[in-house]
């Protein structure tokens, strides 16, 4: 419920700005062939209960085909989850947090569906995407104390050990498009990605985790 708490504003504010979006003219150049670059900001939240949240930033390059087909060249960077754990990875130990940074290299494929009009909104082009590169996860070292007989009393300093590994990553995606003009697009979508596994590792225990997260972006573009 506390996760849900404070998850909940950051899902929901993208969608409130998107709807404050005044009535835009429909362009006819803008799902014309060429080069685009966009950038964008989320928010990701992790699947797995050993790791939390944390904000994300995005920016790439792409090419739009056709009215309907685009692809593009995505550098992503989330940089705040912490690891939660230690009471049960090793008898005794204190709860430990370690911070997860990952970044991630994705090519993306997208289907933009036709472009309609929602009340006052015009220019509205839902799409769907699929998008797979490279993820690169690093996991900062941590100590914890750890009671030898239980007492609070006498005990000893652990140290975790943190990976750092590049790995296979995935991507499924969804959103709406919004075309400003001929030249400048917004658009607000899901995606969940599958970034690999995080891990921390001491003499007598550890954890691993899979980094399967769910993300709500906001993103910006120029169409050349």
């Amino acid at each position: 419920m506390g996760r849900m708490s404070r998850t909940l504003p950051a899902l929901v504010a993208p969608v409130l700005l998107m709807s404050a979006v005044p009535a835009m003219a429909q362009q006819s150049g803008a799902t014309d062939p060429g080069i685009y670059i966009r950038g964008g900001l989320g928010y990701s939240i992790s699947g797995e209960d050993e790791i939390d949240y944390s904000p994300l930033w995005s920016l790439g390059v792409g090419y739009r085909f056709t009215p309907n087909i685009r692809v593009d060249v995505m550098a992503d960077w989330r940089d705040r989850y912490i690891v939660e754990g230690g009471r049960g990875v090793v008898p005794g130990a204190a709860d430990l947090d370690s911070q997860v940074e990952n970044q991630a290299y994705m090519f993306n494929a997208y289907y933009d569906f036709a472009t309609m009009n929602l009340g006052p909104v015009a220019g509205v082009r839902p799409y769907v995407g699929v998008g797979a590169g490279l993820s690169t996860t690093k996991v900062d070292d941590a100590t914890v104390f750890v009671d030898i007989d239980n007492d609070n009393l006498e005990g000893e300093f652990r140290d975790f050990f943190g990976d750092e590994d590049d790995q296979f990553a995935w991507q499924l995606m969804a959103g709406v498009a919004f075309d400003f003009s001929t030249n400048m697009f917004a658009d607000i979508g899901y995606r969940y990605a599958d970034l690999g596994e995080v891990g921390l590792s001491s003499t007598q225990g550890g954890i691993d985790s899979d980094l399967n997260v769910h993300e709500i972006m906001v993103s910006v573009g120029y169409k050349f």
